[in-house]
């Protein structure tokens, strides 16, 4: 295979309004396996990380992308580390800032919440993180080595980081790895609990200074139960306590997934790791994906939400099914039936705007299942993904074009359990991960890498409650923009440029127009789709037991779904009407004498009932008369 040729420009740090939604290839090597370049310990130079994945990643209030540990490559001996590095976009440059230029490692603890110049966690992977609102960055637990280099498997540490004085002070949990946890009683604090060691778990930070951890893989409440996990922690850092807050102190629960949209004290993601989160403007933690190596097993594309007021779940969106394919619709182009296929290990962001974003990750793209390079957008406002960026196809190869210049055509190659934090401007920052690399080299990455996003959003509303086209007339108003262009059914509507529209047939609706710095920002999709058509029923009659019956439904429509109904009883169903028979087949007995009628209901529209159809059943025969049953 050709070789790419690197071309060197000066690195571009800000973007213009045509490089929204591109990337731009920073710094590093575009094939696997490299060792790091480390410098003089806290003088910005011309070094670089070594390859790895497993990593972890924050952002400074400077725009400073921060980096520590994972699987790789040190100076010269590789395996997991404990190195911490600062990218600094203005720059250009890394410093590595603490912690061994060689892997395996052990963790120097010191005195607990005593920070010292000789601290440092041990080398390590799939660590948790949060930044606090004091710019200090937090890591716990992970796969590695705790006191010495015997003592090496998951870990249940909590350490801080505090930039200005660089050093590491280790807040809680143990000194040895493979701990079960101490949950005390839900919803409690106490100086004596702590998570069981676990790696690969979500976070999130909140604006009252609590970090959240949910699930992982690892140990609950004693050794017998070590797993998938999907107990959900509070840390309070003004006092240093633990509170278990939610879910299951060992592998026994079950997952409710309940109604979407609807929360519920019942409702509980199912177990899992490796998914990725994110916190709104409103303080709801956000959970999407992850994977589950127990029972159940497989990989998920449900988003959830956890309301922390309420201490109660919600399922948002994607699939109640594991291992789904992904949906990616039309590029840039936000559907309300478009969705990420399911993944873990991937990347994630909250953008100034309060989008979700995802990056990548190991999972289901549109076809097939691999390394993932696809880009999503999330909007928790209406509630609709879009694909942005990327193949819709696993195992990519990337385009890395002009050194530090976005791209329309630019795109890393597919891979997953990269690093990722803000840099400024509100770009995003992504460093290396595994996958293969263009010369079909599997192995880990060292690539530096920046996307730039559009800033703004176009809402087109109503976007939710009814929206049925009777035929009347339905005003669709676009706010957020300019220079509006309307579409139906993806065909651009002559003459149609001003921030309403009356919609006088149904389709499927949306805008385009400049927003934010972007001059071409699609909005959300708007479906009014057309009233639902009441089912014909045929069958009535009278049978002998044993005859076979069937309760006609010839023809059925799109988009509609049918629940057959006995009498007042749901019998069967919902079932999805796909414009074929959908008839009720059986053979009589008078367990099924009786009416029948079919319930149709359609998205956005009110619900229809088919005709009645009474059947009945013979129950005996004389040479002088019939006895049969007929109810209704």
């Amino acid at each position: 295979m050709k070789k790419l040729t690197l071309l060197i420009a000066f690195v571009v740090l800000g973007g213009s309004i045509s490089a929204q939604n591109q990337w731009a290839f920073l710094r590093g090597n575009f094939n696997t396996g490299t060792n790091g370049v480390y410098g003089t310990q806290g003088v910005p130079s011309g070094g670089t990380p070594g390859s790895r994945f497993l990593h972890a990643g924050w952002s400074d209030a400077s725009g400073n992308f921060w980096m520590f540990g994972g699987t790789g490559y040190g100076a010269s001996i590789g395996g997991r580390l404990n190195d911490l590095w600062r990218y600094n976009p203005t720059a250009d440059q890394w410093t590595w800032m603490k912690g061994d230029v060689s892997g395996n490692v052990a963790s120097v603890y010191g005195s607990v919440t005593i920070a010292s110049n000789a601290n440092k966690p041990g080398g390590r992977e799939s660590v948790a993180t949060w930044k606090d609102g004091s710019g200090n960055l937090w890591l716990f637990g992970g796969t590695g080595y705790a006191g010495t280099t015997a003592d090496f498997g998951s870990l249940n540490d909590l350490w801080r980081y505090n930039p200005g004085a660089n050093q590491w002070t280790w807040m809680k949990g143990n000194n040895t790895s493979y701990l079960p946890g101490v949950y005390g009683t839900q919803g409690v604090a106490s100086v004596l609990n702590k998570p069981g060691s676990r790696s690969d778990a979500m976070s999130w930070a909140d604006a009252n200074g609590n970090l959240w951890l949910f699930g992982g893989y690892g140990v609950g409440y004693d050794y017998n139960n070590e797993g998938a996990l999907c107990d959900l922690w509070k840390y309070n850092i003004a006092t240093n306590q633990w509170t278990f807050m939610k879910g299951d102190s060992g592998l026994q629960s079950t997952a409710n997934y309940g109604i979407q949209g609807v929360e519920s004290p019942l409702n509980q993601p199912p177990r899992r790791q490796n998914g990725c989160t994110w916190t709104d403007a409103s303080g709801n933690l956000w959970l999407f994906g992850g994977a589950s190596f127990g029972n159940p097993y497989g990989i998920f594309n449900d988003l959830w939400k956890y309301n922390p007021a309420t201490n109660n779940w919600t399922w948002i969106n994607g699939d109640s099914q594991m291992n789904q394919n992904g949906v990616y619709g039309n590029l840039g182009i936000p559907s309300a039936t478009s969705k990420p296929g399911s993944r873990s290990m991937m990347n994630a962001w909250t953008d100034i705007n309060g989008n979700f974003w995802v990056f990548g990750g190991q999972g289901y793209a549109q076809i097939g299942f691999g390394r993932l390079n696809d880009m999503w957008k999330y909007n928790p406002v209406t509630n609709q993904w879009a694909w942005i960026h990327g193949s819709n196809l696993p195992d990519g190869n990337g385009v890395f074009g002009t050194q530090g210049i976005p791209a329309p055509a630019n795109i890393p190659n597919s891979r997953f359990s990269a690093a990722n934090a803000f840099m400024n401007g509100g770009n995003f920052g992504l460093f290396g991960g595994y996958g293969i690399d263009n010369n079909n080299l599997e192995g880990y990455y060292n690539d530096l890498w920046k996307f730039v996003p559009c800033s703004g959003n176009i809402i087109l509303s109503p976007f939710t409650g009814n929206l049925c086209y009777t035929g009347n007339p339905i005003t669709l108003t676009a706010s957020g923009g300019s220079n509006y262009e309307w579409y139906k059914d993806g065909v651009l509507i002559s003459g149609a440029n001003t921030s309403q529209y009356s919609a006088n047939s149904s389709g499927a609706y949306y805008v385009k127009g400049a927003a934010g710095n972007c001059p071409a920002v699609f909005s959300n999709e708007v479906v009014l789709p057309s009233p639902a058509v009441s089912p014909f029923l045929s069958g009535t009659g009278i049978y002998y037991p044993g005859d076979p019956v069937s309760v006609g439904m010839p023809l059925t429509q799109v988009g509609q779904s049918y629940t057959w109904r006995l009498g007042t009883v749901s019998v069967y169903g919902p079932i999805g009407g796909n414009g074929g028979n959908q008839s009720l087949n059986f053979n009589m007995d008078l367990a099924r004498a009786g009416t029948y009628r079919v319930l149709s209901t359609k998205t956005g529209c009110d619900s229809v009932f088919s005709n009645y159809v009474f059947v009945g059943v013979v129950l005996s025969v004389t040479s002088q008369h019939q006895m049969y049953v007929l109810t209704g």
